[in-house]
């Protein structure tokens, strides 16, 4: 297709403006409808009275103010649509180069902004679908002739509706915990919505010719695809994009990829507040892309490893200095300035970005945010030493900050100065300061030894939860048993049988029973689980109706099955009191069956056991006429089917794996576990946060927590990954 000169009055653009306006104003409604409820129930069941206090305050906020904010988030909304779609083009065509010579350092202002929105976006857990996103992406890049359209200047991005669902809050005196409370439930419902809109936008693009078939991963636009029939370039690894980085144009020269990085570059170095942070992140963006690195790297100029100025970061990494947020050591970037290409600048300022980010992120302690800061400088040595540290989670030095990153904010861990963990990380981060020059195998021998620290840990960890993991797995299989002892029992049970035989089985011989099962030897706890179901079958044997025949077989198994009774109920406790009242009624019922027998005519007893009995009463009951019986109950030689119940686990815990990170309200916040334990039946899970807090779920209250919103996984990305997308200017969620 041909590319569609401008959109400014252009009826496709008019209605696609319109249908995300719609639709994501409807969602807004919708959202504000169900926050209202959740947060309403969230507050019934508040620990707290400081919890329940606040959780009801935003519902009411919201309630109260769900329309007026509706109708004020549409006008906004509006606004910032039109003029997303409005904006200038970029002068990435532009013919005369930028001179590298020419640019100076500078900061960026914005970061406390993009964290506001991030932290939002991370907190109601909005979860947009990527592909989704990333054809709309293409498509508008297309529609709006602009190949360097990223997520931060995507129409109806998440950080959009946020900025219009703050401009539409109103002029009062609410709290400011409230009104976030309040933005964070409305956020929690809004997934759907965004997608919805995004898709919708989708088809009015393709149905209007606009990139009818997009592949993701390549932008190819109609005339390319006619004259060379197919694409370069194609859709990345996963692993390696991250979902921060927008894909080349496969139409787009290397050339032209380099003007782009020249155009960004003098962005940032203009000194225009925001022009120069939003240039600051295309420069990100391009180096944190594989595919954009990958055809930047022949043109890109190099620092050799044995060059003044690596020779000079390297003494400025082994001195006495100290890193703390706000962005790189001035000493170090006089040295990068006097000595570095203007690339090698914006480069370690992406790096002290990166690291103020870092530094930020709520989910490590500051225990470790101190090591990662320390290594610093030898993150802006990897980083100038290979263009693609920003692209690659290969890289061993991001395989390292991830380990350390990892160890150090899995909730098991004690991050206290001056604990195990801790002295070990301080030690292998100062041999990585001391030995590392240039050979990247320092990382992987630190990494390696990181490993074994981490491995150390667990070992310990699980030393202090094996006793509680072997009480409560026995505590279930005598659970399981007592199931299955008493599903046993009721495929014997005849409608005959005296209702405190049935419940003397349910309730105390079923539990001895379940006692059978911890015998350390599996021939010995088989044979005493057999004797158990067999000595059952005969206790409601011989409650059931007789005639004359079975009085001896009847007074033969008596002094047996009343030894086994006796020696079972030994071992489960069984009060002596409703022992003598068991066996006197047992008693009375055997005398009422011989005395009734003598007068009955023969005939073939309905025993609802199978063919495990004494070799007598097998005998006398097979000699025994066979009768077909009104209620088709069946003979004592049959065998009865044997179906056990069985439990279904909960769909939302079928997913959860041991090891997991899961974030549980408690006190009012969310704080991270880890998942160190599941029942061998998944009915019990244990979750644990140093220093020995333990917290233990049954599957139903588990299940629950989820349900309501009260449990749920943690974010799998690392914090590095983290910190460079923000650095990109993507939050890693739109």
């Amino acid at each position: 297709m041909n590319a569609i000169p401008s959109l400014k009055n252009n009826a496709l653009i008019a209605s696609c403006q319109r249908s995300l306006t719609n639709r994501l104003t409807e969602g807004v409604a919708q959202a504000f409808e169900r926050s209202v409820t959740a947060l309403t129930a969230r507050s019934a069941i508040a620990e707290t009275s400081e919890e329940k206090s606040l959780l009801a305050m935003a519902a009411e906020f919201a309630h109260r103010h769900q329309h007026d904010m509706t109708l004020r988030f549409r006008n906004h909304f509006e606004k910032a649509l039109a003029a997303a779609f409005d904006a200038p083009m970029p002068t990435a065509a532009r013919s005369d180069k930028i001179d590298f010579a020419s640019l100076s350092l500078v900061s960026d202002d914005l970061i406390e902004h993009s964290m506001e929105r991030s932290r939002w976006a991370q907190r109601c857990g909005i979860g947009v679908d990527q592909e989704i996103l990333e054809e709309l992406k293409a498509r508008l890049r297309a529609v709006l002739e602009n190949p360097s359209l990223g997520s931060d200047q995507l129409p109806a991005s998440l950080a959009s509706i946020y900025d219009a669902l703050k401009a539409a809050l109103p002029e009062d005196n609410t709290a400011a915990q409230t009104i976030k409370a309040a933005l964070a439930a409305v956020g929690a419902n809004l997934s759907t919505a965004i997608n919805d809109a995004y898709a919708a936008a989708n088809d009015q693009l393709r149905q209007s010719g606009v990139l009818p078939d997009f592949v993701l991963g390549a932008v190819i636009r109609d005339a390319r695809r006619q004259s060379q029939g197919t694409a370069r370039g194609g859709l990345q690894r996963k692993g390696d994009m991250m979902g921060i980085a927008d894909l080349p144009d496969a139409d787009i020269s290397d050339d032209d990829q380099m003007l782009m990085l020249q155009h960004a570059m003098a962005q940032a170095y203009s000194g225009q507040g925001q022009g120069q942070g939003e240039g600051r992140r295309q420069v990100a963006r391009m180096l944190s892309n594989p595919v954009a690195i990958d055809r930047l790297s022949g043109a890109l100029p190099s620092v050799q490893e044995r060059s003044a100025l690596m020779s000079s970061l390297t003494s400025f990494q082994r001195s006495d200095h100290a890193f703390a947020q706000g962005g790189v050591h001035p000493d170090l970037l006089a040295r990068i300035k006097d000595e570095g290409t203007p690339l090698d600048q914006i480069t370690v300022d992406i790096v002290g970005v990166v690291f103020d980010y870092i530094y930020l992120d709520p989910r490590l302690p500051d225990s470790i945010k101190q090591q990662l800061l320390r290594m610093q400088v030898v993150a802006v040595k990897a980083a100038l030493l290979s263009r693609g540290f920003f692209a690659r989670r290969q890289h061993p030095l991001r395989q390292l900050i991830d380990r350390i990153a990892e160890i150090g904010s899995d909730p098991e861990s004690d991050v206290s100065e001056g604990s195990d963990l801790m002295v070990g990380l301080r030690s292998i981060v100062d041999r990585v300061i001391v030995s590392f020059d240039t050979d990247v195998e320092v990382f992987v021998q630190a990494t390696q030894s990181t490993d074994e620290l981490s491995k150390q840990q667990i070992e310990k960890h699980r030393a202090r939860l094996a006793a509680t993991e072997r009480a409560i797995a026995l505590r279930e299989a005598q659970s399981a048993a007592l199931d299955e002892a008493r599903a046993e029992f009721a495929l014997y049970m005849s409608p005959q049988c005296p209702p405190f035989v049935k419940a003397f089985l349910d309730d105390w011989w079923a539990l001895f029973m379940a006692g059978t099962r911890t015998a350390a030897d599996f021939n010995q706890a088989k044979a005493a689980w057999k004797t158990g179901i067999d000595t059952a079958k005969l206790l409601i044997w011989s409650t059931c109706e007789k005639d004359a025949q079975d009085i001896g077989a009847l007074a033969e198994i008596l002094p047996g099955m009343i030894r086994e009774l006796r020696t079972g109920l030994a071992r489960v406790d069984m009060p002596q009191v409703d022992q003598t009242r068991f066996f006197q009624a047992l008693m009375l019922k055997h005398t009422e069956e011989i005395a009734a027998a003598k007068t009955r005519p023969p005939f073939s007893a309905t025993i609802p056991v199978s063919s495990t009995e004494t070799t007598a009463l097998l005998k006398i009951a097979d000699a025994a006429p066979h009768a077909s019986s009104p209620d088709a109950a069946m003979s004592f030689t049959q065998t009865a089917p044997r179906i056990l119940p069985t439990r279904p686990i909960d769909a939302s815990l079928a997913a959860i794996r041991r090891g997991q990170m899961i974030e549980i309200s408690r006190d009012g916040d969310f704080r991270v576990y880890k998942l160190a334990w599941i029942s061998p039946a998944r009915k019990v899970y244990i979750f644990s946060r140093h220093p020995e807090e333990t917290l233990t779920y049954e599957d139903t209250d588990l299940a629950g927590l989820i349900a309501s919103g009260q449990a749920r996984p943690s974010s799998e990305t690392s914090p590095l990954d983290r910190a460079i997308a923000l650095a990109a200017g993507d939050s890693g969620t739109d």
